[in-house]
């Protein structure tokens, strides 16, 4: 689209006013009182000063009214500043004044359309059409009034998106013989030319000939030199679709014994929705294209066609050469390998936890088991005696409660909520790993043969590809594979027969095409190791392109609406039926499904712990004092020595009287102490020993 801003040129081709005399004054007449001189445009320019001095000087004119062009207002308005006689200018303000005018012509005044909104009009024409592009043409004069308005211009049809292609400047008009002729001759007034044209023009159209006018007919009155005409019934949208894809279900080409051809798959569907939504007709013709995609994508840029409809995908150096829409679907590349049957191990109970797991659940294990027993020693008698009887007790204790099967007594109630908290804690884990081994023994998995592009490139295996995209190139530039290892496979149902014979070990496809494989291959292939990103599918157009914008929308549309889903999931959904054999493996439990559970359970056997052990050492300090006031004994000892004498008194049940070394029998593991202890009947043992002087076994309870 061309946007034309010619100037005055159709008044130098059929003047609107003439010279009827040598002063250039036309119809000077008074007008309430006051003379008013018009300059003609014979008048105008370098002789404009001359006349405007004799209208002044002669005809005692008070007013002047005319210049249609900034250089002839510029020459005049000097006159009229030295006169102080108001100057009147028809010149147009699309150019950028400067602000000190007011102040250097102060008795000029404008009295033209303002040109910032003219050109506001201008725009909102190609905004209306969505033209992309434009042409524009003005004159080249010596006050540059034409091309400073063009930055006005520019500026508005930025703001919509618009840019000027090209610039055509055409010298002073008045040195043509035939403006109109010339740009006939240039190829702009074509039909597929549209014109847009200022109101210095437009206004003179009622002064012009007729044969100006006879041109100008069926133009919309807008310049478009060579813009973007839109598709018609006699022009269609000429669109190629690659007939060469190695799965038919994304685009296939047919054509019958009549050599009529047809067209289907994913994209023409999706296509065919856009269209529905799109708001405008727009007629079309699929032509099949049997070269590279790179190919097709370079001949949508040399304009052979106007656009490609297929599984194309975006990427950063097709964008040089063509206009890519919102992407219809996500693409990448991921790995399909042969898959092999996981058969049973022997260490396969120790699958439903994770390494990590295991051993933070024996770690909070035995910190149960010596909180219990920590919580229990003093007042259970199951749980004191010698240490290896201790130990054991505990142990058995800890094991046994994970089956729930623990018959020892307790008697804190501290431990009781320590206990509680840990068989909820061996429920939710016991439950989780018989599920987990359940699933992993009773269900067939089936396991990818290779997991590991490093293995392929290691080992010089040979992979398969789509030998007419980009994936090849990928793979070499990218992935790190030597080309020759490289095996270029043409359909889809090729892949198979490629694996069996052991020609590829793995092959690389693009999500959709891998979805479709898998939909009638899935018992004997799986899909392995990471996806690498790409730009997704979209429909290509010609750069500037005003259809792409439309097309993006109308995909935006389908996708918000639903549309898009369903036909995704019709030509991709794998069918439950033909893969019921297949189960993904089941993945080992980590930590991160107990975390929480163990945190808790640690959580409360350490405040137990903390509000006994608080209990203990505030017993065993009054026992200290209440012994040093009865016994002379030294005030300073070691951190070693009272921690020995607290573990004494904790271990027994009292403490030793300070200076006094303890009495121990050789078969029961009693602690004896000089200061006797009130304590129950039922806790007193049968038999016990004593020393050479009166001693008393201490039983303390908890």
């Amino acid at each position: 689209m061309g946007v034309n801003r010619l100037g005055k040129w159709l008044n130098r081709l059929e003047p609107r006013w003439g010279a009827e005399d040598k002063g250039g004054c036309k119809g000077c007449e008074p007008a309430r009182g006051t003379w008013v001189g018009w300059l003609t445009r014979t008048a105008g320019g370098a002789g404009g000063r001359g006349a405007s001095e004799e209208l002044i000087k002669e005809e005692q004119v008070q007013v002047i009214v005319g210049m249609e062009t900034w250089h002839e207002a510029a020459a005049v308005a000097s006159i009229g500043n030295r006169d102080q006689i108001p100057i009147l200018s028809l010149a147009s303000t699309a150019t950028i004044s400067p602000p000190s005018t007011a102040l250097r012509w102060p008795f000029l005044v404008q009295i033209a359309t303002n040109g910032s909104q003219q050109m506001n009009c201008i725009t909102s024409i190609p905004q209306s059409y969505k033209w992309k592009k434009v042409i524009a043409i003005y004159e080249d004069d010596t006050y540059g009034s034409d091309s400073s308005g063009l930055a006005l211009l520019s500026e508005s049809l930025h703001s919509i998106g618009t840019e000027i292609e090209h610039h055509l400047v055409f010298p002073p008009f008045s040195s043509l013989s035939d403006p109109q002729g010339e740009a006939k001759q240039l190829g702009l007034v074509g039909r597929d030319s549209v014109w847009i044209i200022t109101d210095a023009i437009s206004s003179l159209l009622d002064s012009v000939n007729t044969s100006v006018i006879s041109d100008m007919q069926g133009k919309l009155v807008n310049a478009v030199p060579k813009g973007w005409a839109m598709p018609s019934e006699a022009k269609k949208l000429k669109i190629g679709v690659p007939a060469l894809t190695s799965f038919e279900m994304i685009v296939k080409v047919v054509e019958n014994s009549n050599g009529e051809k047809s067209n289907s798959g994913f994209c023409i569907e999706v296509f065919e929705k856009v269209l529905k939504v799109l708001g405008y007709d727009l007629p079309y013709k699929f032509e099949p294209f049997h070269r590279s995609y790179n190919d097709l994508v370079l001949c949508v840029g040399n304009k052979t066609y106007d656009a490609i409809v297929g599984d194309i995908s975006i990427l950063a150096d097709r964008f040089e050469h063509v206009e890519f829409t919102q992407p219809f679907l996500s693409s990448g590349l991921t790995m399909i390998v042969p898959v092999k049957t996981d058969e049973a191990k022997a260490w396969m109970f120790m699958q439903p936890f994770t390494t990590e797991t295991w051993i933070v659940t024996a770690l909070l294990m035995i910190y149960t088991m010596f909180v219990v027993w920590f919580l229990e020693h003093q007042s259970n008698p199951q749980f004191r005696g010698p240490w290896k009887s201790q130990l054991s007790t505990a142990l058995w204790f800890t094991f046994s409660s994970l089956f729930f099967a623990h018959r020892e007594k307790i008697y804190s109630n501290y431990t009781k909520v320590v206990v509680a908290m840990w068989l909820f804690v061996v429920f939710v884990v016991t439950s989780s790993y018989t599920a987990s081994l359940t699933s992993m023994l009773t269900v067939s998995r089936l396991e990818p043969a290779v997991t590991d592009i490093e293995f392929l490139r290691r080992t010089n295996a040979i992979v398969g590809c789509d030998g007419d995209s980009f994936v090849k190139h990928y793979l070499v530039s990218v992935l790190g594979f030597k080309e020759n290892n490289i095996k270029p496979v043409d359909s889809q149902y090729n892949y198979p027969g490629e694996f069996e014979s052991g020609n590829i070990t793995a092959a690389f496809l693009e999500p959709p095409y891998a979805k479709i494989f898998l939909r009638e291959n899935c018992n004997k292939y799986a899909v392995s190791g990471p996806t690498y990103i790409f730009g997704g599918w979209g429909f290509a157009f010609q750069k500037g392109s005003p259809i792409a914008i439309d097309v993006s929308k109308a995909i935006l549309t389908i996708s918000k609406n639903g549309d898009l889903k369903k036909i995704r999931e019709k030509w991709f959904k794998v069918s439950s039926s033909s893969c019921s054999n297949v189960n993904s493996a089941t993945d080992s439990l980590n930590l991160q499904s107990f975390w929480v559970l163990y945190l808790i359970s640690d959580i409360t056997s350490t405040i137990c712990f903390m509000f006994l052990l608080i209990h203990i050492l505030k017993n065993y300090h009054n026992h200290v004092q209440a012994s040093q006031g009865n016994i002379t004994t030294p005030s300073i000892r070691s951190l070693w020595s009272k921690m020995v004498n607290f573990g004494w008194y904790f271990h027994n049940g009292g403490t030793r009287t300070p200076g006094t070394a303890p009495t121990i029998d050789g078969t029961r593991d009693v602690w004896i102490s000089r200061k006797s202890e009130l304590v129950s009947p039922s806790e007193i043992p049968k038999k016990f020993e004593v020393s050479q002087s009166l001693e008393i076994e201490i039983v303390r309870t908890g």
